[in-house]
Formats: C-alpha cells, structure tokens, sequence
C-alpha cells in the first residue's frame, strides 16, 4: 500500500513542491528517471552517521553480548528489515558456499514479519546451518553498536539502497562493511 501511496503522491508533490530533499544522488537520478521530471529542485543531502554508534573495545561486553545470543565463534553480520531487497536469501547461500565457514558463524538481525522470520528458520533448517547462521531479530541500539564492533565483516549485498546507514554503523564501529555495487551504496561507500 505504501508503494502505490507513494507512486501517486510523488508526481504531485513534485509539481507543487519548491524543493524536494533526497538522500542520495541515486535517488535524485530514480525520480528524474521514473517521473520524468528535471532535477533543477530536487537537492541531495547526504544522510550522516548516528554519533551513538562508536567502536566498542571492551572484550569482556563483546563477549558477554556473544553468549546472551548464543554466538559460539568468530561472526560475520549483517542487519536489514526487509529480506527481499536486502538480499538475505542470497547472502545465506553465498555464506553456505565459502569455504572457510566452518570458521564463523552468520549473524542477522533487523524488525522481519513474523511468516518471514520463520519461512527464514526453515530455510536455513534445510541448509542444515542452524547452529551457523543466526537470525536474532530485533535487538536494541546498544546490542547493535556491539554487534558491529565485535564482528569480523559486516555484510550488505542489498538489491537497491536509497542511502545505506548500516554502511556508516558498521564503519562507526571499526567493522569493515562489505557491501554490493548497487543503488546509492558505491555512492555512499566509495570505490575502495
């Protein structure tokens, strides 16, 4: 519902609006694209990063944060709300396949629904990597910030992003984002 809301509102709002404030030059170049309609007073303004996100390097909470999870060994995250266009079907079968898994473990979080949560669960029954991948669910901002401090590599290989603020989390937090070449995110992360 809210996609078909927005596809009628956003002609309207652009013909009555003054300027138009987006996060990403990405998203400036879609509306120009989908609504054929000029840029002239569509302005981009990058997001920034939440100052609360900060590298925790106390062992002994990333430790403790890793045992209220159940989290047995060395991690790779992620953290997405939304399966389809963050990929998550598609970094769990990457996961599956690299070699070196038997050394970490898969960790996801985010707010899914609950017939996703467990069409999840199944899935990855199936894969017969329950004890290897994690979906945590919802967890609070503080467990996030120690989430990403204490994982190897934070992964992102997300379909279309408008702006990516896990990317700026991760990297808040001393944890190397990984992340796919699409939407805004080579924009936002730049070509390193």
């Amino acid at each position: 519902n809210l996609v078909m809301y927005m596809k009628l509102l956003i002609p309207f709002i652009l013909k009555r609006a003054d300027a138009v404030v987006v996060p990403s030059l990405y998203v400036k170049n879609e509306i120009k694209k989908r609504y054929n309609t000029n840029g002239n007073k569509i302005e981009v303004i990058y997001g920034g990063q939440d100052t609360y996100f900060h590298e925790v390097k106390e062992r002994k909470k990333i430790n403790l944060l890793k045992n209220k999870y159940g989290i047995s060994e060395a991690y790779c995250f992620t953290n997405a709300t939304n399966h389809e266009r963050k990929n998550i079907y598609g970094l769990i079968d990457a996961f599956v396949k690299i070699d070196k898994v038997a050394q970490y473990q898969l960790i996801m979080t985010g707010l899914l629904p609950e017939k996703t949560i467990e069409e999840l669960k199944v899935y990855i029954h199936r894969l017969g990597f329950d004890k290897k991948i994690k979906y945590l669910g919802f967890v609070s901002k503080e467990d996030l910030c120690t989430l990403y401090s204490g994982a190897k590599i934070f992964v992102f290989p997300s379909f279309e992003e408008g702006f990516g603020f896990p990317i700026l989390e991760s990297a808040a937090c001393g944890c190397l984002p990984i992340c796919s070449d699409t939407g805004s995110l080579p924009e936002i992360i730049g070509n390193k």
